[in-house]
């Protein structure tokens, strides 16, 4: 059992992710955006969604806000470029 913060692709490398594979079998690594100016990390969608998988926020009431939980999909994401 490995006990850390950093993320599981990080760890092992996006070959051995755990994430969401493709139809075609490969691995997906999520990408930095941010949403209504919070920090997330998400699996874009061929629609223009995205499903959040983690928020990169400092701010504990960011965390309690329902339609920030993993999983769901959410519209309106501002991709950063360069990360």
């Amino acid at each position: 059992m490995l006990y850390t913060i950093m993320p599981i692709e990080m760890v092992f490398g996006a070959e051995q992710s755990v994430g969401q594979n493709g139809v075609d079998g490969t691995v997906r690594v999520p990408v930095a955006a941010e949403l209504q100016g919070i920090g997330v990390l998400c699996h874009p969608m061929p629609d223009g969604s995205a499903r959040l998988e983690r928020l990169l926020s400092t701010d504990p009431a960011d965390f309690l806000r329902p339609e920030l939980s993993p999983g769901e999909v959410v519209y309106g994401l501002r991709m950063k470029v360069g990360r």
